[in-house]
């Protein structure tokens, strides 16, 4: 094979054999050729998808050639969650450019206000001006306890009782009751009332006068669980064999209708030595004031006190009556019928005198709401001076039972004929458990039997304690199921009711009782889960029963001593944290 042959297979063999460092650069100039060659082809073509004449676009042709890089969309970071807590500095509130100059004290308003937020912050929020809250939607439920008898005086002369609080709480926040210096308001009522916001007053105002128009007896009838609470003798089937008989033919509850009967029952009692409420008169009147019953009772007894200034019965108007309750029993039946309405003023204790049950009541003492709260309730001799505009029950001889009567069913007339707004004062205010229940929430209340029966609303946990162990127990069962817990301890309250007239009362033993008082919180606060809002108040002084006697009276309550009393008792010790 001659040179020439030689070189062209050399050359033919260098087409296809790769030559080292060249692979590379052959690859991008056919990549460059080919796009060129694309490039052209592009110019050269300007025809559109449907054949006609049109601008080529210049991005359909690099989609077809090479896919844009994905861009890069970073991840959005997790916003941290961050407790509900509270601010407040107390120094600058009450400081010459706080919003509080010459302040020393919180108010009870201010206490009540943070509270309610928890209750009512969703729809009718009203916040505090003493703190700032931070993420408060995440506050779960809120746990308030009482301490009875331990006033700011108490706290500051034995504070190293309270190791817990002062260990556990940033700080102390001094508050004063409502009141003045010449009365003060139980902190009870302050705890478990409230003044509405105005934008739920006018809610709740709409929907009293709309219902303003009730001109019906039944529309005041007691509810069977007022009758419950209130003691009212429960209908027993058999309890006719202890002597209790009821007006009911059957075992159903007959409701009354337009045209049934009412009348007004008022008793007089006496002691005897074995019944210290021995009925001795009834009166009943009927709608039109007419007397229809009025018969003195003998009571099986003898008795021992006529109680002459209050029942207005006599030996002398006792002489020779033979009527026994069995005989008024049976008169009764044939004159209440099922469907009657009967009125009086604390009727159930009238009833129970009688062994009688009846199912539609309506009490003058429940009708007229006393402006003080619910807790309490008005005489029948106050309602008729305020209401009737004329005085009852004046005569030093006692009460008249008629006359008594008479005003019950002129009341119950007047009520009727002004609608249910007459005569209820305090319509800006409303119980803390009745908010709860319109925001379908549920509560507990943890105090004595009649605190309980007092306050109780709705379907809540309201729980009689009989001491501070079953409030403690009771408390640590439900406080985090609940969305409000009240508790109240009454441990050192009790204490110096107790030992009101002994002046050797010890500091050992007031010092021993805070002790326990302080391990009682401490065990209440430590079972409470996260997010709860705990408010721990040393609310109220105690004031001794002498000088109690002096605050109700209008003359001797303006002296200086009754004044610093109250003053001082008025003076509270409030600790506020978010667990």
């Amino acid at each position: 094979m001659d040179l020439k042959n030689e070189i062209e297979i050399i050359t033919e063999e260098e087409k296809v054999a790769p030559i080292p460092g060249r692979k590379n650069k052959k690859k991008k100039r056919k990549r460059k050729d080919h796009a060129e060659s694309n490039e052209e082809a592009a110019k050269n073509t300007d025809i559109s998808i449907n054949g006609e004449k049109g601008e080529n676009t210049e991005n359909t042709t690099k989609s077809n050639t090479e896919k844009e890089p994905e861009k890069y969309i970073p991840k959005k970071k997790k916003k941290k969650e961050h407790p509900a807590t509270i601010e407040c500095d107390l120094e600058q509130l009450f400081s010459n450019n706080g919003k509080r100059p010459g302040g020393t004290h919180l108010t009870f308003e201010d206490l009540r206000t943070l509270i309610m937020l928890t209750i009512n912050g969703e729809r009718f929020p009203n916040y505090p001006k003493w703190c700032k809250i931070i993420n408060r939607e995440k506050i779960l439920r809120t746990v308030v306890i009482m301490v009875g008898g331990v006033s700011q005086n108490e706290f500051e002369k034995y504070e190293k009782c309270f190791t817990f609080l002062n260990e556990n709480f940033n700080q102390k926040l001094p508050f004063r009751l409502d009141g003045h210096d010449l009365i003060i308001k139980s902190p009870l009522e302050s705890f478990l009332r409230y003044k509405m916001p105005k934008k739920l007053q006018q809610e709740k105002n709409t929907k009293l006068e709309q219902a303003a128009t009730k001109t019906e007896f039944s529309d005041y009838l007691l509810s069977e669980s007022q009758l419950l609470s209130d003691n009212f003798p429960p209908y027993n089937s058999s309890a006719k064999e202890h002597g209790i008989i009821s007006t009911r033919k059957s075992n159903k509850r007959k409701y009354p209708k337009k045209h049934s009967k009412v009348l007004a029952v008022d008793c007089e009692m006496c002691q005897t030595a074995s019944d210290s409420h021995a009925l001795t008169r009834i009166s009943i009147v009927d709608d039109k004031l007419q007397t229809v019953y009025d018969q003195l009772v003998k009571p099986h007894g003898e008795i021992t006190d006529y109680v002459t200034q209050w029942s207005g019965i006599t030996a002398a108007m006792m002489e020779g009556v033979t009527t026994t309750l069995e005989d008024v029993q049976e008169h009764l039946l044939t004159l209440i019928q099922p469907d009657t309405i009967l009125i009086g003023h604390s009727l159930d204790f009238d009833l129970r005198a009688l062994k009688l049950h009846h199912d539609n009541i309506i009490d003058t003492s429940s009708l007229y709401i006393d402006e003080r709260g619910p807790r309490y309730k008005s005489s029948l001799k106050f309602l008729t001076k305020t209401y009737l505009k004329r005085d009852i029950q004046n005569s030093s001889s006692g009460h008249c039972s008629i006359e008594d009567a008479k005003s019950c069913m002129e009341l119950a007339l007047l009520k009727v004929e002004k609608g249910c707004l007459f005569g209820t004062p305090g319509l800006d205010q409303e119980s803390v458990y009745e908010a709860l229940t319109r925001n379908l929430m549920r509560g507990a209340l943890l105090d004595s039997p009649t605190i309980v029966k007092q306050y109780s609303h709705g379907n809540h946990h309201s729980i009689p304690c009989l001491s501070d162990e079953q409030v403690v127990s009771k408390c640590k069962h439900h406080a985090n199921d609940v969305k409000y817990t009240f508790a109240h301890l009454k441990r050192y309250e009790n204490l110096l009711k107790e030992n009101v007239n002994d002046e050797d009362l010890s500091c050992d033993k007031l010092k021993e009782t805070l002790l326990q008082l302080n391990e009682d919180i401490a065990s209440i606060v430590s079972s409470l889960s996260s997010q709860t809002l705990v408010v721990v108040s040393l609310s109220s002084g105690f004031i001794h029963p002498e000088t109690m006697k002096l605050v109700r009276d209008k003359e001797t309550r303006k002296c200086e001593k009754v004044k610093q009393a109250v003053r001082k008792a008025r003076n509270g010790v409030s600790f506020v944290k978010i667990t």
